[in-house]
C-alpha cells in the first residue's frame, strides 16, 4: 500500500557521465575519511517573519494561525562549519553571501578552529574556490575538498539547516535582529549526536 511521503529533491544532472564519476569516485574516497578531521561548510538564508507551518488541533477541525507576510524584510544569511561535535563557527549577514564575506567568515570564523591536519568540505561555487579563501585555509595546514557537483547529499550541514529552519520557524522572528539571534541561537543547539546522525545518513564511517 503505497503512503504520503516527503519529496526528496533530486538533481537531474547526476545522471550525466561525467557527475555519475564524480559521485562514484568521491564514495570510493568518502568510507576512509576520518570524520574526526572533517568540517563541512555552507550557507543558507530566510527572513523575517516566517512562522510554523504545522500545528495540532482537535480531530476535523481546521488549524488557524497568523500567516506569514507578504512582505517578509530583509533576506539574512548564515553560514556555518559543522564538524562530529556539532557547529564549530558561525556568522550571520545581511542579504546574499558575497566572495567578501564568506572570506570573511573563514579568516574570522573558521580558520581558527582550524588543526593542520583537518579537511574542510564545500560544495563547487565560485566563491568556495577563491585563492584567498582556499589559502585561508591552507595556511592553517587544512585542506579543501570539493564535494562532487550537484551532491548535497554529501554534505551533512544541509541536513542541520533543514533543523535549524524549523526552529526558527517556531521563534517567529519579526524583525532583522531577532531574526539574527534566532538562527545563532539554533545553530548552538546542533549537538554532536545530531552531527553523527547526519554524517551516518551521508555515507560517512563512524567510529
Amino acid at each position: 500500500m503505497a503512503s504520503a511521503s516527503k519529496k526528496t529533491p533530486y538533481a537531474p544532472q547526476r545522471d550525466r557521465p561525467d557527475v555519475a564519476e564524480e559521485r562514484a569516485q568521491f564514495r570510493l574516497r568518502q568510507r576512509r575519511l576520518d570524520i574526526g578531521r572533517l568540517v563541512f561548510v555552507d550557507e543558507s538564508g530566510t527572513h523575517p517573519g516566517i512562522g510554523p507551518r504545522r500545528g495540532w488541533s482537535p480531530r476535523g477541525e481546521p488549524l488557524y494561525g497568523p500567516h506569514e507576510p507578504y512582505s517578509r524584510g530583509r533576506h539574512v544569511s548564515m553560514i556555518a562549519a559543522l564538524r562530529v561535535d556539532g557547529i564549530s563557527a558561525l556568522m550571520t549577514t545581511d542579504g546574499g553571501v558575497k566572495t567578501a564575506d564568506f572570506l570573511r567568515f573563514v579568516r574570522q570564523r573558521l580558520a581558527p578552529t582550524l588543526e593542520p591536519g583537518d579537511i574542510v568540505c564545500w560544495d563547487n561555487i565560485n566563491m568556495h574556490k577563491n585563492a584567498e579563501v582556499v589559502a585561508a585555509v591552507l595556511e592553517r595546514g587544512a585542506k579543501v575538498v570539493r564535494l562532487p557537483r550537484y551532491s548535497p547529499d554529501f554534505n551533512p550541514i544541509e541536513a542541520a539547516w533543514a533543523k535549524v529552519k524549523a526552529w526558527i520557524r517556531r521563534a517567529m522572528p519579526t524583525s532583522v535582529s531577532e531574526l539574527k539571534k534566532a538562527m545563532r541561537r539554533s545553530l548552538r543547539r546542533i549537538r554532536a549526536s545530531d552531527a553523527l546522525g547526519w554524517l551516518k545518513y551521508c555515507g560517512y564511517r563512524l567510529p
